[in-house]
């Protein structure tokens, strides 16, 4: 968008999010997180009380360019970023050291995923839920969100997920 003079000037950058899918089946068969599959980055840019966009970035092969794959503006984009601010001031993530992540459960959840480089343990935010009992915008440990997840998984894993 730069190369062609339509992307926004003089916003404030945040760090990008590496985005990453995990499907029913994975979490039905007790594979968790760690089968969770990176998809694309997510870079904003923007304030709290203005313009923000969003912009997708696919997932490339080695050697590969990257591409855009989705520029998005407007009132759900500004409270993603509200959320992304949100999760960065949560008392977990200032005592550690946590890396963003946003983890998409397909047709059922999106979440932002702290991966921990340490052994303080993952942590999941949901901040989008059809499932009855997850609260938004809570924090849960990884294995106690994957617990409370995996019946439901456990449930739809003859009506998989994933595309055919």
């Amino acid at each position: 968008m730069i190369e062609i003079d339509r992307s926004p000037t003089g916003l404030p950058e945040a760090l990008p999010e590496r985005l990453y899918v995990l499907h029913l089946d994975d979490i039905a068969a007790g594979r968790g997180l760690a089968a969770a599959k990176p998809n694309a980055w997510r870079f904003y840019a923007g304030t709290l009380h203005g313009t923000t966009i969003a912009i997708n970035v696919g997932e490339t092969a080695r050697g590969e360019k990257a591409r855009m794959t989705s520029l998005s503006h407007g009132h759900y984009v500004q409270k993603a970023f509200k959320e992304v601010r949100a999760v960065e001031q949560l008392p977990q993530v200032k005592r550690h050291n946590y890396e963003l992540r946003r983890l998409k459960i397909p047709a059922v959840m999106g979440a932002f995923w702290l991966a921990s480089p340490t052994d303080s343990g993952d942590l999941v935010v949901p901040y989008s839920t059809l499932i009855h009992g997850f609260k938004k915008m809570k924090v849960y440990r990884a294995g106690a969100f994957l617990t409370l997840l995996r019946p439901y998984a456990q449930r739809r894993a003859g009506a998989s997920d994933r595309p055919k």
